[in-house]
Order: C-alpha cells, then structure tokens, then sequence
C-alpha cells in the first residue's frame, strides 16, 4: 500500500489563501441556506396572510351584521320600554307578537394563533402585525359586549309568554331591559369608522363583507325576523341599516 503524505504548506501566504477558500465555501453555503429559508417564509407569509384576510372578513362581518341590525334593536328597546310602562300602569301590553333578538353571528381567532404558533406573524412586516392585530383587538372588545346584550334578549323574550309571568320574571325582564339598554349605547358608539379607536377603523383597509349577502342570511333567520317585525303594531317591519 502506498501513503501519501499531505503536502505541507509553504509560507503564510498558501496557509491564507486555503483559509480564504474554506470561508468562501461556508459563506456561499450559509447564504444559499438563508436564501432557501427566506423563499420559504415568504410563501407560508403570504399562504398566512391569505388565511388571516379569510378570518378577519368573517369577524369584520359580525360587527357589520350588529351595524345592519340597529334600526330593528333601536325600535323594539323602544317598544319593550312601552310594555313595561303599561305593565306599570296596569294598562294591556299590546303585544302582537314575539319579542325576537340579534343574531348570535360569531368570529374567530384560530388562523391568528396558528399564525403565532408556527412563528409566520413573527415574519410580517411590523406594519402589517400592526394592522392585523387592531382588527383582533377591536373584535376581542366588541365580542364580550355583544354576548351579555344577547344574554339580556333571552330573558326579555319571556315576554312572549307575559300572560304567565310573575313578579320576580318581570323584575328581570327590566334589570335585563336596561342592560340591553347600555349595551346598546355602547354599541353604537363604537360601532364606528370615523374617529380612531372606533371598533371598524382598524377593518378599514380589509375588503368589506357583502351587505347584500349578510341581508340575505339575516331574513332567513327566524328570531331577526321576529326582531325587525314590531311588536306592538301587527305587519310593520323595519329594514336593515345602510352601511
């Protein structure tokens, strides 16, 4: 067998030169990786974002179906606040038929925290978090508020059956009518593009969901249609609001 003996360096300048050619190799293979990595980030970004515009129309939706919802709530707070006065009275309700409530339309956060989870949203630029995030944070405000104004509609439909109610029904029916009452306030306060922090500036810049289509599945369902029908006055119903 034959050995062959590597062959030594002759001076600094051979020694620098292999040196320079190792850290040439490693540098190109380093800048290949990032290269590779970095396409990658950019199609899950872009796949995520995608996603992210998905969740946050349906979310948008839920505020814009409370918007559409207002003349219905608006007049038949005013009718429940009549009932409750000829109750006082002593005077016949009137009423003509049932009390309804909002839709219960709900959003979500799941694509946000898949978005967290796999590091993606760590990738987007800082301004675009920042838009995503303020659509999040105005939907995680009116969330909360639009489940306790449902909570309040379920007691007041016990009106639906007045002629059995006692005394301690009514007594909830008013604390859950003067709740609904603030909700309301609340509600159309915020419900709002234009003053910063109004809960539909941060959706401004995301394509807004179809009117026409939310309009379409709101008649379908039977508690809005009840809602936007009056109570008090047989045949008379209210439109949904213009945004």
């Amino acid at each position: 067998m034959h050995f062959h003996v590597p062959k030594p360096l002759h001076g600094w300048r051979e020694f620098a030169g292999e040196v320079g050619i190792i850290v040439i190799g490693v540098g190109i293979a380093l800048a290949a990786e990032q290269m590779l990595e970095a396409a990658h980030w950019t199609h899950v970004v872009e796949a995520e974002d995608a996603a992210l515009q998905e969740e946050i129309q349906g979310n948008y939706g839920s505020l814009v179906v409370r918007v559409m919802l207002q003349p219905c709530i608006d007049r038949r707070l005013g009718e429940v606040g009549e009932v409750l006065r000829r109750h006082d009275a002593g005077l016949p309700l009137g009423l003509t038929g049932p009390i309804g409530r909002p839709s219960n339309f709900t959003g979500s956060k799941t694509t946000l925290q898949m978005a967290t989870a796999d590091q993606s949203l760590s990738h987007m630029p800082l301004k675009r978090k920042q838009v995503i995030f303020a659509t999040y944070g105005s939907y995680d405000t009116f969330a909360p508020i639009a489940a306790e104004e449902r909570t309040g509609w379920r007691v007041i439909q016990a009106l639906d059956h007045s002629q059995s109610l006692e005394a301690a029904d009514w007594r909830d029916i008013r604390k859950a009518y003067y709740g609904v009452v603030d909700n309301n306030i609340t509600m159309k306060a915020n419900l709002k593009s234009d003053q910063d922090g109004q809960w539909l500036t941060g959706f401004t810049s995301f394509r807004a969901p179809d009117r026409a289509v939310l309009a379409q599945s709101l008649r379908t369902l039977p508690y809005v249609q009840n809602l936007c029908r009056s109570a008090l006055t047989a045949g008379k119903s209210t439109e949904f609001a213009n945004i």
